[in-house]
């Protein structure tokens, strides 16, 4: 009941300017815990989860995420584009999905131990990413992708 009073105070979305970082994530939970019925037999790591996409204002500390449908070029850049003015310097991860992003647009290769560069770095969104999934192990055990934009908007 609590998550759907929250929903309604949610105030519209803000169009972010000056410095933003965006990263996505993967939620839901490990393959080799779920029930053999249930399991994908697919592969191992992002299988089966959801994408979850945010941009975090480093001026306000203002968070905006969602769920997309996949993490590729398209569905990132749109989000991003929907999400900043055109003069905001976006800070990523290495992900290429970000390459060729109509924005001053710098980033960072965690792949081969580059963290921060001066100030490029995604790690205010990726903090926020953390919570969410702290949460999700932690307090609800099992969020459906059903209901988990709330549990997003919550958080």
């Amino acid at each position: 009941m609590l998550n759907r009073i929250r929903l309604v105070w949610e105030d519209d979305n803000d169009i972010f300017d000056s410095e933003v970082e965006v990263d996505e994530t993967y939620v839901g939970g490990k393959e080799g815990n779920k029930h053999a019925k249930k399991k994908l037999n697919a592969g191992r790591g992002t299988v089966g989860k959801t994408v979850v996409v945010g941009i975090k204002h480093r001026e306000t500390d203002q968070v905006h995420a969602k769920m997309v449908d996949s993490a590729n070029k398209t569905m990132l850049q749109r989000f991003v584009l929907q999400n900043t003015t055109y003069g905001a310097k976006v800070y990523s991860d290495g992900a290429t999905a970000y390459n060729g992003l109509p924005r001053t647009h710098q980033a960072v290769k965690h792949s081969i131990g580059h963290y921060v560069d001066g100030r490029a770095h995604p790690n205010g969104i990726e903090s926020f990413s953390a919570g969410l999934k702290r949460r999700y192990e932690g307090v609800y055990y099992k969020m459906s992708v059903k209901h988990l934009s709330r549990y997003i908007v919550e958080f």
